[in-house]
């Protein structure tokens, strides 16, 4: 049953309602992403979570955290079960904190991991993760490659383009990792994966070229899904994007330098189209 939603992390009181019902309807599992203004605005206060994931921490929301320590801080505070207190950076991790699965190849990832020390499981693309991609081979789009696991590997095949994609999908596997999965379970659900909407998604047109709609929205994201974009076409490739200032403005320049470089014409509209 689908349910529009305002907000990335929903307000507390329709948070606990959405959860309610599920427990009414027998759901066994909920997956989530909870954004730093959820965090710093008590949405998820008082939840408790088994497993958290750290994919990565770029310039992004800073119009709310004003620096990107703050915004750490914040984000660390899920991983160290310190919700109630989530910008005090002194806050030691909590006996009750959930299993953090980190991306180890990101910056803060390893500061992360280091600041925590112990009850977590690391992934990404460097050989010393835990879990991490073996004989990766991008053909088009889909990617094919051997996921290793600490109970072993196992090949899969992701129906999905890019090196992005390759690491969200080890994030999801390192999380079903930490959460007991059989490895079998694991890449038969990474081979059942579609996409999202709005995230790399190919929009079916009648046009001698292919039309991509993606929701990236800093400089990061813009750069890693022009990338894929740029692997999938021997011809040009061609960037409409917004970046409207209402929020923070100081990411205009990075996207407009990605999409400058990457692109074989860029065109800057004064929305998100």
């Amino acid at each position: 049953m689908a349910q529009p939603a305002k907000r990335t992390t929903p307000e507390a009181f329709d948070l606990q309602k959405m959860l309610a019902e599920m427990i009414e309807m027998e759901v066994g599992a909920v997956t989530m992403e909870v954004s730093s203004h959820g965090i710093d605005l008590f949405r998820v206060a008082d939840l408790d979570f088994d497993v958290a994931v750290f994919t990565n921490l770029t310039r992004d929301h800073l119009d709310l955290h004003g620096e990107m320590e703050h915004y750490y801080q914040v984000k660390r505070s899920l991983f160290a079960g310190s919700l109630g207190d989530p910008g005090n950076p002194a806050m030691p991790p909590a006996p009750g904190r959930p299993l953090a699965v980190i991306n180890i190849c990101d910056t803060y990832g390893q500061r992360l991991a280091r600041e925590l020390g112990s009850h977590l499981l690391t992934f990404g693309m460097e050989a010393e993760s835990q879990v991490r991609a073996g004989k990766i081979e991008y053909a088009g789009w889909e990617t094919g490659f051997d996921l290793i696991t600490p109970e072993g590997s196992l090949p899969v095949k992701l129906h999905l383009p890019g090196a992005y994609n390759l690491e969200n999908a080890l994030a999801a596997a390192a999380a079903a990792v930490a959460l007991g999965l059989e490895p079998d379970a694991i890449a038969a659900g990474l081979d059942a994966c579609r996409g999202v909407p709005g995230r790399f998604e190919l929009v079916d047109v009648e046009a001698p070229f292919r039309v991509v709609v993606d929701y990236a929205h800093n400089e990061d994201g813009l750069e890693k899904m022009l990338t894929s974009a740029r692997s999938l076409t021997g011809g040009r490739l061609i960037t409409v994007f917004g970046c409207p200032g209402e929020r923070d403005r100081n990411k205009r320049p990075g996207m407009g330098e990605v999409a400058g470089c990457l692109s074989d014409l860029a065109i800057l509209t004064t929305d998100d189209c």
